[in-house]
Parts: C-alpha cells; sequence; structure tokens
C-alpha cells in the first residue's frame, strides 16, 4: 500500500469496450462453454458450410466469448485448426461497402496461407471484383444485390461453384467471426445477412456471428415486411445462447476493479459494514452486465483519483453510481444541497420537516416513473448516504451532535464537505482532509504545528477571511479523540503563543453563529484539556502563559477560567469541574500581568489586537495608574496615536429583524478611552491625522470613527443607542 494515496494508479487493464481474450482470467464463468463451442465448430462436417449464431444481450460480453473460442481453436492440433477470418461491420458502418469489405477480408486472410492453392486466391479475388465492377458507395443494395444475382458481366455463378470446388478439397476450415452485428443500422444489418446467405453455403467455411438476436430479429422485420425470426432461421442453422452471467461472478469483476482502484487509500476510511450496505443496498442493483461493470470502473478509476483522500470511498463510488446508472437522482442531489446535507430538521430550521417530505416524495415519484426497478435500491441507498432522510422516511433522529464525526469522516452529508463530490476539487480556501492530516501529524511538535497554523493564517479565502479559521473549525472535529494526549501540550502552546497572531482585525462575523479565530481557538483549547486530569492541565497551561506571546488570547483563557469560578458576571460550576484551583488562577494573572508590563516597555503591547480589553484587564490587576502612564506615553507621537485608535477600533455586524446577512459597522466610542486618556485634549491631533497624514486604510477608519462619536456626543447624542447608528454615520 502506497505512503501517498494520491499516488493510487488508474488500473492499466481496464478499457470501456475491451474484452477479455484469455480464458485463465475469465471471471464470468464463459470459459467452460466457450471450449464446448470451439469443439464443436472444429467437429462440423467439411462438406458443407455452417452458420452458427450465438446470442446474447448487448454488454453481456458476446466478443469476449469469441476471443475465448479463438483461443480455445488455437490449442487443437495443426491440421484441426481452422483460418480464422475476423470480420466486423461495425468498423465500416456509414458505408455502401459492408459486402465488398468482407470478402476483401475473407481474400487477404486466404492469401496470408500458402496452403491455400493460387486458384482459390484469384477465384475469390475474381468473385470479390464481380461484386465491385459498379462504383461504390453509389450503388444501392438492390443494384448490388442483383448483381450477386445475375451473372453480368462476369458468371457468378460460375464463379462461386469453381470457389466451392476449390475450398472442398482444402485441408483446412475457414472460420469467419463476424461480431458487433447489432450495432449497424437495420439496413446495414440486412446486407449483412443477405452476404452471408449468399456465401453460407461454401464448404469447409463456418460462419460464426455474435449479436442481440431481438436487435437482429426487428431489424430484418422491418425491412423485409414479414417475420424477422423467419428470415433468421433460415441463414442461422446452428443457434446458441450465450450463458447468463450469475450474480456473483459480476460482484467478483466488479470488486477486483474497485480493489485496484483503491489502492493507497487508508483503511480506517474504509468502513467494510457501511460498504456492504451501501453496496447490497444499491449498487449491486445497477450492475447488471459485465459492460456495466467495466464502464463504471473506468470512469471511477480517473474521477476517484481526483479527490482521493478528500471524500469518504464507500460515499463516492455510491454518488458516482448514481451519475453513472441513475442521473436523474445524481443531478436532484447535487442541484439541491440543503435537502439532504446536515442533520434531522427541527423548528428552528428550514427546510422544515413537511417541506423535506414533500420534496424528497417528489422526486422518488419521478424515478418511479422513469424506473421502476430502481426506486427501491435507490430510496435505501440515499437514506444511508444522507442520514437526514431517515427522519423524513422513517423514524430514526439524526441530530446537530453528528455533523462533526460526518465532517471528520468527509461524508457526502456534511454540508462543508458535499461540493467536493460534485466538483472534484476542494473549494477555494476550504481545507482539505490530506491538507488536514498532514497537519495534525505535525502537532507532536508546538514549533511544526506553530508554523503550519502561521501558513494558514496568510492565505486569505473568497469570504476575506484566513484559512487559519477554517482549520480550527475543522479541527474541533478531532478533538475528543483523534488527537492523541500527547499532542494537546504542543496544540495549547502554539495557539496560546501565536493566536494573536491569527486575529486579523477586519475579520468579523458573517453571521450570528459565525464566531471568530480567538473563539474557536479557545474552543480546541478547552476541549483538549477537558481530556486531562487536573495536574497535568495545570502544567500545560502554566508553561504555555509564561512562555506565550499572544496576550489577548491568554487573557481570554483566564477570563475563561475564572468563569467557571464565578467571576466575570458567570454563575460558578462545581468545583470538581473547574480547570484549575483559585490559587493557580490568581498565579495565572500574576503571569499575565507580568507578561503585559513586559510588553509595555519592549514596545509589542501597542501590537495587541483587542487592545482596550488588555488594557481594561490590566487596569483591573493592577490598578490605572500603570495603563495611563503608558498611553499617555504612547500617543505622544503622531503614528503611534493613529496605531492607537487603530487598536482601539471595534468592528461588528449588526442585524435587523429579519436579516439573514448582517451590515458591517465600525465603533469607536471616546467614552472608552476615557479611563487612560482625554478625548478633548487629542482631539485636534485627531483631525490633523486624518487630514494630512498618510494612514492604512483601517487607521483613516479610525480616526475618522473616533471624531464622528466623539462630534455626536457633542451634539448630545448617545452612540451606543443602536437607532442612532444612522445618525452617526
Amino acid at each position: 500500500m502506497t505512503t501517498n494515496p494520491r499516488e493510487a494508479q488508474i488500473p492499466s487493464d481496464l478499457s470501456a469496450d475491451r474484452p477479455g481474450s484469455d480464458p485463465k482470467s475469465d471471471r464470468l464463468g464463459y470459459a467452460p462453454f466457450a471450449k464446448r463451442l470451439a469443439q464443436s465448430i472444429a467437429g462440423l462436417p467439411r462438406a458443407e458450410g455452417h452458420v452458427v449464431a450465438l446470442y446474447g444481450k448487448w454488454g453481456f460480453g458476446k466478443t469476449t466469448m469469441l476471443n475465448y473460442v479463438r483461443h480455445y481453436l488455437s490449442e487443437l492440433g495443426q491440421s484441426e485448426q481452422p483460418v480464422v477470418v475476423s470480420y466486423n461491420p461495425w468498423w465500416f458502418s456509414g458505408h455502401e461497402d459492408l459486402v465488398r469489405a468482407f470478402f476483401s477480408q475473407l481474400r487477404a486472410r486466404i492469401e496470408e496461407r500458402k496452403e491455400f492453392p493460387s486458384e482459390v486466391r484469384s477465384r475469390l479475388a475474381d468473385f470479390a471484383e464481380a461484386l465491385s465492377e459498379m462504383p461504390l458507395p453509389y450503388v444501392s443494395w438492390g443494384k448490388l444485390a442483383g448483381k450477386i444475382l445475375r451473372p453480368k458481366p462476369k458468371d457468378i455463378e460460375k464463379l462461386k461453384n469453381e470457389i466451392s470446388t476449390a475450398l472442398r478439397n482444402q485441408p483446412r476450415r475457414i472460420l469467419v467471426m463476424i461480431d458487433d452485428i447489432d450495432r449497424l443500422t437495420s439496413e446495414e444489418i440486412r446486407q449483412v445477412f443477405r452476404a452471408v446467405k449468399s456465401v453460407g453455403d461454401f464448404p469447409n467455411v463456418t460462419y460464426l456471428m455474435a449479436f442481440d438476436k431481438s436487435v437482429v430479429v426487428r431489424s430484418l422485420g422491418e425491412l423485409q415486411g414479414g417475420s424477422g425470426e423467419d428470415y433468421l432461421e433460415k441463414i442461422v442453422q446452428i443457434p446458441f445462447e450465450l450463458p447468463l452471467v450469475d450474480r456473483v461472478s459480476i460482484r467478483t469483476l466488479f470488486v477486483e476493479q474497485v480493489d485496484k482502484i483503491l489502492t493507497g487509500v487508508d483503511p480506517k476510511s474504509f468502513n467494510q459494514t457501511y460498504w456492504g450496505n451501501i453496496f447490497l443496498d444499491g449498487i449491486d442493483n445497477f450492475l447488471e452486465t459485465p459492460r456495466d461493470v467495466v464502464r463504471f470502473t473506468n470512469a471511477l478509476a480517473v474521477t476517484f483519483r481526483a479527490v482521493i483522500g478528500e471524500v469518504n470511498p464507500v460515499d463516492f463510488i455510491a454518488i458516482e453510481s448514481l451519475r453513472m446508472f441513475c442521473p436523474e437522482v445524481y443531478d436532484t442531489i447535487r442541484n439541491n444541497r440543503e435537502m439532504f446535507t446536515g442533520h434531522a430538521p427541527d423548528n428552528a430550521r428550514r427546510p422544515g420537516r413537511a417541506e423535506l417530505t414533500q420534496f424528497h416524495n417528489n422526486w422518488l415519484d419521478r424515478i418511479r416513473e422513469i424506473s421502476p426497478l430502481l426506486e427501491e435500491p435507490t430510496k435505501a441507498m440515499v437514506q444511508r448516504l444522507f442520514p437526514k432522510l431517515q427522519a423524513v422516511w422513517g423514524n430514526t433522529q439524526f441530530g446537530l451532535e453528528w455533523e462533526a464525526e460526518w465532517r471528520r469522516q468527509v461524508r457526502v452529508c456534511s454540508d462543508s464537505i458535499f461540493p467536493v463530490y460534485f466538483s472534484l476539487a476542494i473549494p477555494t480556501g476550504e481545507i482539505s482532509n490530506s491538507e488536514m492530516q498532514a497537519i495534525l501529524t505535525s502537532a507532536g511538535s508546538a514549533e511544526l504545528f506553530r508554523a503550519e497554523i502561521l501558513k494558514l493564517a496568510d492565505q486569505i479565502r473568497p469570504d476575506g477571511k484566513t484559512k487559519a479559521g477554517a482549520f480550527l473549525v475543522r479541527l474541533q472535529d478531532y478533538t475528543a479523540t483523534e488527537i492523541g494526549l500527547d499532542q494537546v501540550e504542543p496544540i495549547v502552546s502554539a495557539l496560546l503563543d501565536i493566536g494573536d497572531n491569527l486575529i486579523r482585525p477586519d475579520e468579523v462575523g458573517s453571521g450570528l453563529f459565525d464566531l471568530g479565530v480567538d473563539v474557536q481557538s479557545g474552543r480546541v483549547i478547552w476541549q483538549l484539556l477537558k481530556r486531562l486530569e487536573a495536574p497535568r492541565r495545570y502544567e500545560i497551561l502554566k508553561q504555555a502563559f509564561e512562555r506565550g506571546r499572544g496576550l489577548y488570547v491568554i487573557q481570554k483563557s483566564l477570563i475563561v477560567l475564572g468563569q467557571q469560578q464565578g467571576l466575570y458576571g458567570e454563575q460558578a460550576s462545581p468545583e470538581q469541574e473547574w480547570f484549575v484551583t483559585r490559587e493557580q488562577l490568581l498565579e495565572f494573572d500574576r503571569i499575565l500581568v507580568t507578561k503585559t508590563r513586559r510588553a509595555s516597555q519592549d514596545g509589542s503591547l501597542l501590537c495587541t489586537p483587542r487592545l482596550l480589553l488588555v488594557l481594561n484587564f490590566w487596569s483591573e490587576k493592577e490598578g490605572r495608574d500603570e495603563p495611563r502612564a503608558w498611553v499617555a506615553e504612547t500617543v505622544r507621537d503622531e503614528r503611534k496615536l493613529a496605531e492607537f485608535l487603530e487598536r482601539c477600533l471595534q468592528s461588528s455586524t449588526s442585524f435587523s429583524l429579519g436579516d439573514a446577512v448582517g451590515q458591517k459597522r465600525d465603533r469607536l466610542d471616546p467614552r472608552w478611552l476615557e479611563v487612560y486618556l482625554d478625548a478633548d485634549q487629542i482631539v485636534s491631533r485627531v483631525r490633523n491625522l486624518s487630514e494630512n497624514m498618510s494612514l492604512s486604510d483601517r487607521q483613516r477608519r479610525a480616526a475618522n470613527q473616533f471624531l464622528k462619536e466623539y462630534d455626536f456626543r457633542k451634539r448630545g447624542g448617545n452612540p451606543d443607542d443602536p437607532f442612532a447608528q444612522d445618525q452617526i454615520a
């Protein structure tokens, strides 16, 4: 098994119409029949010509059977082996030269054999020339047939008798194999059978014709104006039916090819029980012929390679089977994502239960009309693929708690994974499963993990957010069991070290439940720490607080720890649920104050996101004097004043009643700063900043917002009033 799943190879022995040729590779049970058929042909009387027909439906392997017959004939003794002439009229389809092509093939093959005297070769040449004197393809079949029947300008009947006499005296039988007749037009089918009828009595010549009897009978009946069956019986002397392929053989063939395609896939991602249910419920019902297997696995070998490692292999095989055999269902799923993905509906979600039930019953009714036999297998398989439907057609409910598991297993029922199955690519800005696994592999080292996350923080998604945020959301699917306990410390340490770097000032939520990077980072930390005993939690947090550079994310972590103990306006949790003791919490407070004071001295404090919150925590723990002194010293410089305002600017998303998408707003109320500076003393400087200095976009917005809210308050307004925002703007 390859270590890189994308190294899985497309099976080289697959082709949409490549039949088998070696009976040793027989997976359909055809070899014994082919051997008996070859022996029967070799035992036919040579004094007469014979027309043998092999009847079989399209896609059941008639060409494979012919190849097997050829193989077993080649194993006979030299004197028993016939000279095999292969003629496939479909190669010449679309022209009026099928008869000429037939005799050209026969003549060319005999001319290769020295045991046939020149008399036979020359007579066949004359015979072919006689049939070809009128230029083709400009003559109709009626004229050509008349040419065969009327001995002009040469005596065709005499030529035929001479050929018959010469062939009767030859020691070798000629076997003409004619394949793919049922792929021709009705007129072309009649041409072939008239040609065979005209020469079918050549002695020492046997014709083995393979075709779908129902197709040929219908075509002959349409053109003859009578019974196609009767016409066929006048030509075919020895009919055989292709042996039926049992279901076990088709399944075996399919499984063998799928195993090749899945080379390189992690066995842990392939649930055998789930696969068995999906296969027997649905896919098995779609595979009726060997050709179905070949067509499907050929397509699968190409499409799966494009997404290997990014999809659940069982789900992908199932979805591709719908694309191949039930395109109506495939299109319905692809175009109605919200109706299939996610968990069972509740009163707060749309679409609701009634809407879902009506939608799914409607498309299932259409399938019943188009393909009644596929209704039940399709319904059963789709319910397994999309658990939401089990609440529509059954009594099983899958709630919100399942969605993390579906994402982790890269299931098609996950709303975030769904697009990969239908675009054969990872949506721009999303975290691929292979990328996820690679980063998790690095999580044993805080340094490596930190480097990987910082790379993601530099990659901006189409929605303006970073891939780091998307990664932290996905990471929560793995915190319960997939991440090893030895990886908890490196991950927590890395996030508390670089957490501030992951926060982009303008990255605000686009929905009511769109949490920021800081919140997602905290969720990861707490989910991991919950798995550890209290002493180990304390050790990891203390080390991370002491070494980490993320002042804001460390402070946010401390607040969460305090809320567990009833601080910051929250009700206390039971003491046995606290992550740290009260004494340990106070120790962490002192660590953070020390780090904040050090950052104020080395200049890094001004670079901290959510700066006002950090200053407020410092003031609460140590009093206002130090923070006020730091702010006063910092804003003396005009450039640093602009940076300070930028760090105090708050961007948020507000929602009006009925809004699905919020409106982004900036806020910077001078009253927020009054603890640290006097707004009246800096307002003129801020006006000059806005007018004269070269500022970044966010710095200019901060200065302008400060001035707007300052002026609004001077007019007696209250910027905190939500109805006053339009007046401020």
